[in-house]
């Protein structure tokens, strides 16, 4: 392997790492469980209490929550958090006040939008897309009625949901938005979020490791 082989190499894992700078670093993980604040990267660093007792970040109405992780060197990203839907979320509607649509997004492209319903009168889209689904309530959860909320006449007091998202990025700042279109208040239609991760693919990992790798090979020659 010639000089200007390694040279270049390393100039890539310099680059590399050099975007890094003054942003969080993947991979990202946060359950809330200790604190009393989400950290900075978050628009909104409400952390509440389930009934249950399990923390999370909310509990949210309508809106839009931003996690912004500062520039990311380009990639894929993939981006996994439990979703928190709370008391008397309908779903496809139109009961309440219409469908209740969740919008997940990446630097402002939608990942995913679907809903979910708890009262059970309208059916909800999850696991599919909204517009396309028509599922049973709870339909897709990892757990129902296990965070202890409760409400009138609802079928579900809150349903978990384990949700993956990848998104290819192309470089630069890096931010995910949870956007709620539904038009109830917290104590009506709620919604949270725990356990989320944002990790590279693994070549972006291995990028790091070419310098070291091209060391040894040069060492053995």
């Amino acid at each position: 392997m010639n000089a200007r082989t390694l040279t270049m190499s390393t100039l890539c894992v310099i680059a590399w790492t050099a975007g890094l700078a003054g942003a969080a670093v993947l991979p990202y993980n946060a359950d809330f469980n200790t604190g009393t604040a989400a950290g900075s990267a978050w628009s909104d660093t409400t952390i509440s209490s389930t009934p249950s007792g399990e923390r999370y970040l909310g509990q949210f109405g309508a809106g839009t929550i931003t996690l912004d992780l500062g520039a990311q060197p380009a990639g894929p990203i993939t981006l996994s958090f439990d979703f928190y839907a709370i008391q008397s979320l309908d779903g496809n509607g139109p009961a309440g006040n219409g469908i209740d649509d969740f919008d997940f997004s990446a630097n402002g492209t939608s990942l995913f939008r679907t809903n979910f319903d708890n009262f059970g009168t309208s059916g909800q889209a999850y696991p599919d897309a909204s517009g396309v689904g028509n599922n049973a309530p709870g339909a897709g959860a990892t757990a129902t009625n296990s965070l202890g909320f409760t409400f009138p006449g609802s079928q579900l007091g809150d349903a978990t949901y384990r949700i993956t998202l990848n998104y290819l990025h192309t470089g630069g700042n890096l931010a995910f938005g949870f956007q709620s279109l539904q038009g109830q208040d917290v104590g009506d239609e709620g919604w949270g979020l725990d356990n989320v991760s944002v990790i590279p693919a693994p070549a972006a990992a291995a990028l790091l490791s070419v310098g070291g790798l091209l060391s040894l090979r040069r060492r053995s020659r």
